[in-house]
């Protein structure tokens, strides 16, 4: 056939494209073969997080269901009024008295409502000594009271007084929303 005399140089450069197209085309498939099995293992270990994750929680089942069933009996239900401010802030009155400290500000935040629980806050500034103080937030952080402190200052006075700032919140579940326990 007329035409397909090809010199020994022009098969070795024909042979040397050729290999050149497939090195090329070998080193792309290969880039975007590790590309997609780097994908593929980021996301299978994020799965395997995602396991462990739920087989820890899933192990803490029964403790997290006895802590919500613990909740549901003990949270105070109370009426979202101005009544349970008052008693709230009255509360903390009467405790403060009661470890000697001497309240040199209050006032309460208006009621908020999460999810059928609702909280009153107030913010008050008392002064005392550390033994007083100290034993004043223990006292008002016990479990079956449900307050939590979301904000907290204290410095030293005078006279190894102590000046504290709290922002304290007590929660309560609204008498509409009181559900039974839940069991495992």
């Amino acid at each position: 056939m007329p035409g397909n005399n090809f010199t020994s140089r022009e098969k070795f450069l024909a042979g040397l494209f050729v290999f050149i197209i497939f090195g090329v085309g070998i080193f792309m498939l290969t880039d975007s073969l590790s590309d997609y099995y780097t994908k593929l293992t980021d996301q299978e270990t994020a799965l395997l997080l995602k396991q462990q994750e739920a087989d820890h929680w899933f192990a803490q089942k029964a403790i997290l269901l006895k802590r919500q069933n613990w909740l549901l009996e003990h949270l105070p239900s109370g009426a979202n009024s101005s009544e349970t401010s008052s008693q709230f802030l009255e509360m903390i009155q009467k405790g403060a008295a009661s470890h000697s400290l001497k309240i040199t500000q209050q006032s309460l935040d208006p009621l908020t409502e999460t999810q059928g629980l609702y909280s009153v806050s107030a913010k008050i500034t008392f002064q005392g000594s550390m033994k007083d103080v100290t034993s004043f937030l223990v006292e008002l952080q016990q479990p079956g009271k449900f307050v939590s402190i979301p904000a907290f200052h204290l410095k030293s006075g005078q006279d190894k007084m102590m000046t504290c700032d709290l922002q304290i919140t007590r929660w309560f579940q609204s008498p509409s929303n009181r559900k039974t326990a839940v069991t495992p």
